[in-house]
């Protein structure tokens, strides 16, 4: 009894862990992109033709700045523009951000365009970044729609 018992919330502290960052929110992924599983509730991506969504919770004292270190290609984002914006219809305070970013494909430097937004809820701030080559002319309107989605629920 005792060694099932222990299987059964060993089993549930792993499923626990591989939540979506999102889970306490209403954030909404775009629909049809392919989506990593989430790490630890901490750490989700969405994918679509070179696009890529990412949603990160973190403390309360995380900031953009984290995330671009944090980066696998460290150095090469830079977050420049920042603006106080509202989500949410209006009732959630948050920061917009944009910038470029570079990666390397196959040996070739892509030049990237980068959209977040940043806002704290129920003591963790929500990082919702966007990043999309830089040759398309507009942003995916799903894409949009899911950084400006990180409302309470």
């Amino acid at each position: 009894m005792n060694r099932r018992f222990l299987t059964v919330a060993f089993a549930s502290v792993l499923l626990a862990s591989c939540g979506s960052p999102g889970d306490q929110t209403a954030f909404k992924a775009p629909q049809d992109w392919n989506s990593t599983p989430g790490i630890m509730g901490r750490f989700q991506m969405w994918m679509n033709n070179g696009q890529v969504v990412m949603l990160i919770r973190g403390d309360k004292n995380m900031t953009i700045q984290d995330a671009e270190k944090s980066s696998p290609s460290a150095g090469a984002m830079n977050f420049a523009k920042a603006q106080d914006i509202k989500l949410c219809g209006g009732s959630q305070p948050a920061q917009a951000f944009s910038g470029e970013a570079t990666s390397d494909v196959n040996g070739k430097k892509q030049p990237k365009i980068m959209e977040a937004t940043v806002t704290e809820i129920a003591g963790s701030k929500y990082m919702a970044i966007y990043v999309r080559p830089k040759s398309m002319a507009k942003g995916d309107p799903q894409a949009e729609a899911a950084i400006h989605s990180v409302c309470p629920k």
